[in-house]
């Protein structure tokens, strides 16, 4: 499944294969509840709502917090980061199965988040900073 945003109308002229489907748009949060493993070029929305799902990923960043995004899924050993500029048949597969081999260690940290409430946290600790 491939969500595309804005490249959709760019990507629908070049069909994916037979065993992808494209959409603008996917109701991502449920989507996550239901796949195996999450590819994403790495941006901080997904990242977190994969982790928070107990997902693997594949990262392939191509710049700015994608990159740090990618390091820290490895680093977590919930992932792997695959580079832009290396990407085959081959390397994806072997990127699939070892994200997939971090199946227990995404759902370690899936549980771990499981009720956080990220902005809530963050302006109580943003309040204690200013008292």
């Amino acid at each position: 499944m491939v969500s595309a945003g804005n490249a959709f109308d760019a990507l629908r002229r070049r069909p994916p294969s037979s065993n992808a489907a494209l959409f603008p748009r996917v109701p991502q949060l449920g989507v996550l509840r239901a796949v195996d493993v999450v590819v994403s070029h790495g941006g901080n929305n997904t990242t977190l709502e994969a982790l928070a799902a107990g997902k693997p990923l594949v990262v392939v960043p191509f710049g700015g917090d994608q990159v740090q995004n990618a390091r820290r899924v490895e680093t977590l050993g919930v992932g792997v980061a695959l580079s832009p500029d290396r990407l085959d048949e081959r390397s994806v597969a072997a990127a699939l199965d070892r994200a997939l081999s971090c199946r227990e260690r995404a759902a370690v940290i899936g549980r771990s988040l499981a009720g956080v409430d990220g902005t809530a946290a963050s302006v109580a600790l943003l309040e204690a900073l200013g008292s």
